[in-house]
């Protein structure tokens, strides 16, 4: 629990988005200096969201404060909130340095102060060397950055930033995030960002809030988000976990194709089936010829793709048929068991129709795998 205080808060806000009902019922803190991401499917109402906390879509229930002030009915610009939409929005006639310190100079802030105010956010975002520069000059990531020195600079209480690294190439993208991290954390503005990438909302959030059927179906750290889905629903929206099906077979235990394996608490009574959330990084593979020393089960390779992080083995695991002590087991369904496991490289045993073993790597059942029933 943070001891920070609350900067901005949401107390069962609805909001309305065009004939749909949109939002309802969503509540959630974000302390000062705390960073909150948002993540969702298309249309959940991640941007409606936001807008409705910096002030331009309106609410129809529900209260929504700033460092302890209701402004759930005041106009964006007295909301101490700055909002940065996905494509930053630069004045084309104004030089990097006049560009970050508008927000001063609208608020009369003299020449010799602003400037004193401005450098240090151009150091610390890396456009020291841009300031006299117009924003046709710059690339797209300082472009963003530029953005986000001005946001910072206004010292809101409160910073959105709508999907900000997504029109980003990988290598601008990763220089961004490092710029988000380290200019927010000399600030103590509560920020909340918007994105669909996994990655970015582990690196960059304190928390993850997860929407979903129009309300906050989880808040976590992006540690326990990944490790314990709350739902189901939710485990499939992040998309890194395979389903398995299994049967339970004693308090935190499930039989499943890939074995007997431990599974967070749950209500499902033993021999109920149970739906096992399994990521890659959780399994590794033995060639065949040397599966006896492993503990394993066998599996046919499907095929071999390529990723970022190097090859994914697509590997079947036959549905298990068994009875009562067999190693064997019956599984709703009757479906064949796919699940990817990614290994350092493409070895020469790796082909579409070869025979494998599936192994779990160590540590990966400590602490149980998510479950849920069918």
């Amino acid at each position: 629990m943070s001891t920070r205080p609350t900067a901005l808060s949401l107390r069962e806000v609805a909001v309305p988005f065009g004939a749909n009902s949109g939002l309802v019922d969503v509540s959630l803190d974000v302390a000062a200096g705390e960073r909150v991401v948002l993540l969702g499917a298309s249309g959940e109402g991640k941007t409606t969201l936001m807008r409705a906390i910096a002030g331009f879509a309106p609410v129809s229930a529900g209260r929504i404060h700033v460092r302890g002030r209701d402004v759930s009915d005041l106009p964006p610009e007295v909301r101490d909130v700055v909002y940065l939409h996905q494509v930053p929005v630069l004045f084309p006639h104004l030089t990097v340095r006049d560009n970050v310190a508008f927000p001063l100079t609208v608020r009369g802030v003299p020449r010799g102060e602003r400037r004193a105010r401005v450098q240090p956010w151009l150091d610390r975002l890396g456009l020291a060397a841009l300031g006299d520069r117009l924003p046709h000059a710059l690339s797209g990531g300082q472009r963003h950055r530029v953005a986000l020195a001005r946001a910072l600079a206004a010292q809101p209480a409160v910073l959105l930033l709508d999907e900000p690294l997504s029109a980003l190439d990988p290598a601008r993208r990763v220089d961004v995030r490092r710029a988000i991290e380290d200019a927010h954390s000399a600030t103590d503005a509560a920020l909340v960002l918007v994105t669909h990438d996994l990655e970015d909302a582990a690196a960059l959030g304190d928390r993850v809030a997860v929407l979903h059927r129009q309300r906050v179906a989880q808040l976590s750290t992006p540690g326990e988000l990944f490790t314990r889905p709350a739902s189901l629903e939710v485990l499939q929206l992040l998309g890194v976990h395979d389903l398995v099906v299994g049967v339970i077979s004693a308090p935190g235990r499930a039989r499943t194709p890939l074995g007997e394996v431990s599974i967070m608490p749950t209500t499902v009574p033993i021999g109920a089936a149970v739906i096992v959330g399994v990521r890659a990084a959780a399994l590794t593979l033995v060639a065949w010829h040397e599966a006896a020393s492993a503990p394993g089960v066998a599996a046919e390779v499907l095929d071999v793709q390529e990723a970022p992080t190097g090859p994914v083995v697509r590997v079947q695991v036959p549905t298990l048929d068994g009875h009562a002590g067999s190693s064997r087991l019956a599984v709703p369904g009757g479906r064949e068991t796919v699940v990817r496991v990614p290994v350092p490289h493409a070895h020469a045993w790796l082909y579409p129709g070869a025979t494998v073993c599936v192994v779990w790597r160590e540590g990966a059942l400590t602490d149980g795998l998510p479950a849920y029933p069918i």
